[in-house]
């Protein structure tokens, strides 16, 4: 299976690089918490070990964190689960330094947005840089009115709302979609830009909590979002 989501590898590998670096992918959900234990070999993720365990009644509620010390403790428990599974197929598998860390609930909300523009040189390729710019500007001219929409919706300040992440998910250039515009020249573009929010206090709890197990954060992802482009990139390799 291929997801969208990991990046691609550089072309030069190592040592290290061939083996693939040992990942962990988890779930804070409200009755269980789910870890993968993975690696990332010539752009395939390969799973090592998985667990599924459940929480402890007073841990989360509409799956928000109303009790840190218990879902780490959790946490820490499904964590061991999927190693030991994933010491079973690799021995001396090393453990993860780096997660992602998936979140819903009611109070995490996606907004949509299309920017359209003229390039001023059509003939010049679209670059990282540009497509990061354009997305920075989605930021300054849409996040204001989308923040203060959410804020209404749930019943919370604005202040209290933050970004979870932004993602280019399409892009269409003089009337062509194309997967990845990096590399691509054209003067008409059309980016589908989506941006997710959720409250402050929600973000925080969970940065707490990698940060207790010495995990480094590699991405905070929306379920929903990520389960549909995964499933729409994905591909049985079998």
């Amino acid at each position: 299976m291929k997801l969208p989501f990991i990046k691609k590898s550089s072309n030069k590998k190592s040592k290290k690089s061939s083996k693939g670096e040992t990942l962990l992918a988890l779930d804070l959900g409200t009755e269980f918490i789910k870890a993968v234990v993975f690696k990332v070999i010539d752009n395939k993720v390969v799973v090592k070990g998985y667990s599924r365990t459940q929480q402890q009644s007073n841990a989360m509620r509409g799956a928000m964190i109303v009790n840190i010390k218990n879902v780490i403790s959790t946490a820490d428990l499904a964590i061991g689960k999927a190693l030991s599974m994933a010491e079973k197929q690799e021995k001396g598998i090393s453990l993860p330094e780096k997660t992602i860390l998936g979140i819903a609930g009611e109070f995490v909300r996606g907004v949509p947005i299309v920017a359209k523009y003229t390039r001023e040189k059509p003939d010049r390729k679209i670059s990282r840089d540009e497509i990061e710019q354009v997305v920075e500007r989605v930021k300054d001219q849409a996040f204001v009115g989308a923040k203060a929409d959410i804020a209404k919706e749930i019943g919370i300040k604005v202040d209290k709302i933050e970004e979870i992440n932004t993602v280019v998910d399409h892009t269409s250039i003089d009337g062509v979609r194309i997967d990845d515009p990096e590399g691509f020249t054209g003067e008409k573009v059309s980016y589908k830009v989506f941006s997710t929010f959720a409250p402050s206090i929600h973000i925080n709890s969970i940065k707490e909590i990698a940060e207790a197990l010495t995990l480094e954060i590699m991405e905070i992802v929306v379920e929903p979002y990520a389960i549909a482009i995964g499933t729409k990139g994905a591909r049985d390799d079998t």
